[in-house]
């Protein structure tokens, strides 16, 4: 007689059923997020609520360029590996915020730069201090240059003073 799998002894009826879900763009927060020359979007966005009311964005790759207005598509400039945004939320409406987005287009230089050449940060998430006067950035610390198949040759804590803009990094 054959022992049950692993698998059947955690879902005796089979694996959960997960439904899908539609979604589409929330038309009273879509406008801060649209699409503004150079900025294009990103991979892998994360937010991050500061103590003062504002948000932290932190994003990937990050595609700058311009939209063609007729047919919609895009003209890539660059990609650095990572960018950030802060969006101040007001305390009646959302509507009337935007994403303040910081990039420098004109050198594609990512926000957050190690401080070997030929390694670069891939952002991936961050966090508040329960003070509210810090905010940490983790980071995989890849190799350079990269197609497909980057190496992943460490993590980076960043650290940074959320009421001033000076930054300090701890690797």
């Amino acid at each position: 007689k054959r022992r049950p799998s692993r698998a059947s002894r955690r879902w005796p009826r089979g694996p959960p059923i997960v439904e899908s879900v539609v979604g589409g763009p929330d038309a009273t927060l879509q406008p801060a997020f649209d699409a503004a020359p150079p900025w294009l979007g990103a991979d892998c966005a994360t937010s991050v609520p500061l103590a003062d009311g504002r948000h932290v964005w932190i994003f990937q790759d990050t595609f700058l360029g311009s939209i063609d207005a007729e047919t919609g598509t895009r003209d890539w400039h660059c990609m650095p590996h990572n960018s950030v945004g802060t969006w101040d939320l007001p305390t009646t409406t959302i509507a009337s915020s935007s994403l303040r987005h910081f990039v420098d287009n004109a050198t594609c230089a990512p926000w957050l730069a190690p401080l070997a050449p030929d390694r670069w940060y891939w952002t991936e998430t961050g966090t508040a201090s329960s003070r509210g006067d810090r905010f940490y950035v983790f980071s995989q610390v890849m190799t350079s240059p990269c197609d497909i198949g980057c190496t992943q040759v460490g993590i980076a804590l960043s650290a940074f003073d959320v009421s001033s803009d000076e930054e300090e990094e701890d690797d």
